[in-house]
C-alpha cells in the first residue's frame, strides 16, 4: 500500500519532466520505474503441485506422476489475511469429501526466504528456491526426520 502511495508522485513528477523537455533530441533513454511486487503478494493466489522431487542418492526425481490425479489436482491457497487452505481441486478422491479439507495459517520469514504454514498447531518451514508470477518451487528440507529432501514445484491457477 505504501508504494501505491508514492506511484502517484511518480506518475505526476515524470508528467513534468516529460512536458519540460526542451528538445525532441535528447540521446539518454529514460526508463520509467517498474513497481516491484513483493514476495508476499507474489504467494497470495492459488497454487496447483506440477512436481514432487525426492532427493535420492544425489538425484532429483518426480514423485509427482505417480500420484493419484485426486491428489495431484489439489490446492494450496494463499489468502491475504494470513490464511492458507488447502483445497481438493477438480477431482475429489471422495465425493463426500470437503472441498476444503485442511484451514491454517502461514508467514514468510523476515529475510522473506521461506513460508511457514501452520495446521492445527503444527507448522513447517518450506525454503523458497523461486518465485515468479506464475510459479513457486518449495524445499523442505530433511523431511520425515531427515529421511530425504522433497523439493515441489507448484503453477499459478
Amino acid at each position: 500500500m505504501k508504494n501505491l502511495h508514492l506511484l502517484i508522485p511518480m506518475l505526476f513528477l515524470s508528467l513534468a519532466i516529460s512536458f519540460s523537455s526542451c528538445s525532441d533530441d535528447d540521446s539518454e533513454d529514460q526508463v520509467d520505474p517498474i513497481e516491484e511486487v513483493s514476495v508476499e503478494m507474489q504467494l497470495i493466489k492459488s497454487w496447483k503441485q506440477i512436481e514432487y522431487n525426492v532427493l535420492v542418492d544425489g538425484n532429483w526425481i518426480d514423485d509427482h506422476p505417480n500420484q493419484e490425479v485426486c491428489t495431484s489436482d489439489d490446492l494450496i491457497v494463499f489468502k491475504t489475511n494470513s490464511e492458507v487452505c488447502f483445497d481438493e481441486g477438480a477431482t475429489k478422491c471422495d465425493p463426500n469429501d470437503d472441498q476444503v479439507y485442511a484451514n491454517g495459517t502461514w508467514s514468510l520469514s523476515s529475510d522473506e526466504m521461506s513460508v511457514e504454514i501452520m495446521i492445527v498447531n503444527q507448522s513447517q518451514n518450506f525454503n523458497i528456491v523461486s518465485l515468479t508470477e506464475n510459479r513457486l518451487e518449495l524445499e523442505l528440507p530433511e523431511f520425515e526426520d531427515g529421511q530425504y529432501d522433497v523439493r515441489i514445484v507448484l503453477e499459478a491457477q
